[in-house]
């Protein structure tokens, strides 16, 4: 995220990351290694990275596949939600 938002102060960097970690509900896990990331949280962090890149844009391929019923119906709404604000 430090490398997407290098043209900001490094408080709104965290300000926009923060944001970011909290609207895709990963702040229980901001301080957690990857691998210890359930798949939909690992979803929802590639989700985080494209987000910070502010392109406008995301391209997701099967953003779904090996998620629960209920982790799939969560992503789901999430990237709904974005679309709507968006």
């Amino acid at each position: 995220a430090n490398i997407a938002l290098t043209h900001l102060p490094k408080d709104q960097r965290e300000n926009q990351v923060n944001i970011v970690i909290n609207s895709l509900g990963l702040s229980h896990v901001s301080e957690s290694k990857v691998k210890s990331l359930s798949g939909g949280e690992v979803k929802r962090l590639s989700i985080a990275s494209e987000l910070l890149l502010g392109r406008g844009l995301i391209g997701l391929d099967e953003p779904t596949t090996g998620l629960s019923a209920l982790e799939s119906i969560k992503t789901c709404e999430l990237l709904r939600d974005l679309a709507n604000k968006n």
